[in-house]
């Protein structure tokens, strides 16, 4: 895996995941970069729970009938969380049986899923100028789950919408989250 190790970013995510910071720094926001099919993306950090090693080296038990993207479930703290390969989502090639993924646990709501990636790649802090709309080519891609561009140093960074990418993920879980925040 490129980029920082799981317990550095852990460690920066359980200093930098307190709603309090981001009251205090209302001019920029802390998001989790990772990769996929050699391409950059970025979730809020406040969403992101912790971090797994390699789904080859987690116990994730298969669902009959599920969607090719829903990789199984895993069971963190006597809680089932499912857990999405985005690389099927997307229709991407999986990665060869060599190589591994890394999940991304997510507590959206108070609900937990995964996101299986390539790899984590950073934690990065933009500014609302780093932050562009999304343009209006990517109704073509898909703009319901791509939020934002944001652009770091040399790279540019596509912020997921991770209440959209829910509803719309066959999990079912879209409208309980939303039903929740109501």
């Amino acid at each position: 895996m490129n980029g920082l190790n799981f317990k550095v970013i852990t460690n920066m995510i359980n200093k930098n995941s307190s709603t309090d910071a981001l009251a205090q720094n209302k001019i920029s926001q802390k998001f989790l970069t990772f990769i996929l099919d050699n391409e950059e993306y970025a979730i809020n950090l406040l969403d992101v729970q912790e971090i797994r090693g390699s789904k080859t080296h987690i116990d994730l038990t298969t669902l009959i009938e599920a969607p090719a993207h829903i990789s199984g479930i895993l069971c963190l703290n006597d809680q089932v969380v499912p857990v999405i390969d985005l690389r099927l989502f997307y229709h991407l090639q999986p990665l060869p049986q060599n190589e591994s993924h890394v999940i991304i646990i997510i507590n959206l709501h108070k609900n937990l899923f995964g996101l299986a990636v390539d790899g984590v790649v950073d934690i990065v802090e933009l500014t609302p100028e780093d932050i562009k709309a999304t343009p209006t080519f990517f109704s073509i891609i898909n703009k319901n789950y791509i939020d934002k561009i944001g652009k770091y140093k040399e790279h540019t960074l596509m912020i997921l919408n991770l209440e959209k990418f829910i509803q719309n993920s066959q999990l079912n879980l879209g409208e309980h989250i939303i039903n929740n925040t109501k």
